[in-house]
């Protein structure tokens, strides 16, 4: 049997690439089925990723005093494994867009749970490497899932919905077997509290500055989703879309969603490299310069995203927005 916090790794990677999974696909079954375009798909994306942002705000208030704060978890990933993949039962945009953004808006029930239960390891060197260990998982999930998502699309569009459900029913059911926290962690004492004292005043301090980072960041890559999605939806039709340099190169052959899956997972897996490398490393803490350098690296890859028809261009953009992202978060 697996130990608590492997299991809680396992239902974090699951339960992201459950998300994505269904994110990767959602601009397209728009685009194919729903017959909208950048408009409804940006609108879509924006009020699946608000009201996402607003549970898991207001979830957050209530996770630290709830009896158990897992059972807030188990309530949102239902939500998600149920609502998400009803979406394209009936082909209509209001009736998709409320099913797909009440869904998001459920998963802002499971992050904070999830999050608080890891957090609440006392030793803080321990907890670091537990929270980048957490971390890698939910990034290798979110990194394989567009891979998982575009080639399952491509044979039917309703099998990345199923994986959808699979994966997030897995992960309800790893959350489900976990012990209440006050059983599987110690509780800190005197000398611990006293020695991380200064480190949390200082933690404390950069929060709000990292809090607008992290929105910058998932709104960077949200809009990667969305809006970018069409254009590479455009390129392709067009035959506009070259391995390097137009003219010289041939345009290249092959569906929008498999380039666009391609893009994702590498944006994907650098904000998992990302989030390995900070995991095992102390120097970038509370360091401004790093989160602002990074940030403004990504907003001009998202500048060059809307210009350029090259694939290789396209790639160290994907790099740039997942590198901010990491660090953000």
């Amino acid at each position: 049997m697996l130990k608590p916090h492997h299991r809680q790794y396992a239902a974090v990677f699951l339960f992201d690439l459950s998300m994505v999974a269904g994110l990767t696909v959602s601009p397209f079954y728009i685009f194919h089925f729903l017959g909208g375009g950048a408009l409804m798909s940006g609108v879509v994306t924006g009020l699946q990723w608000g009201l996402y942002a607003a549970s898991c705000l207001l979830s957050a208030r209530h996770v630290s005093r709830a009896r158990n704060g897992l059972s807030w978890a188990v309530a949102g990933a239902a939500g998600f494994a149920v609502l998400f993949p009803l979406a394209p039962l009936v082909k209509n945009p209001y009736f998709f867009g409320v099913l797909t953004t009440t869904a998001m808006a459920s998963t802002g029930l499971f992050w904070p749970a999830m999050q608080a239960w890891i957090g609440a390891e006392p030793d803080r060197r321990l907890r670091l490497r537990r929270m980048s260990h957490y971390n890698l998982s939910w990034t290798v999930g979110l990194t394989i899932a567009p891979i998982l998502a575009g080639p399952l699309y491509n044979a039917d569009y309703r099998l990345p919905f199923l994986l959808v459900f699979a994966t997030a029913a897995g992960a309800m059911a790893l959350v489900m077997s976990l012990p209440h926290e006050s059983k599987h962690f110690q509780a800190p004492t005197e000398e611990m509290i006293a020695a991380h004292a200064a480190h949390d005043r200082e933690s404390e301090a950069h929060l709000p500055t990292a809090w607008g980072a992290l929105l910058i960041g998932c709104a960077l890559i949200a809009a990667m989703c969305a809006v970018f999605s069409l254009r590479m939806e455009e390129l392709v039709k067009e035959s506009r879309l070259s391995l390097l340099w137009r003219p010289t190169d041939a345009p290249l052959a092959g569906t929008a969603v498999t380039y666009f899956a391609w893009l994702a997972l590498i944006m994907y897996a650098t904000r998992a490299g990302t989030s390995l490398v900070m995991g095992v490393t102390h120097l970038w803490q509370h360091k401004f310069w790093l989160l602002a350098l990074t940030q403004v690296a990504a907003g001009g890859a998202c500048w060059v995203l809307a210009q350029t028809s090259s694939l290789a261009v396209m790639i160290v953009c994907a790099l740039a927005i997942g590198v901010a992202a990491g660090v953000s978060f």
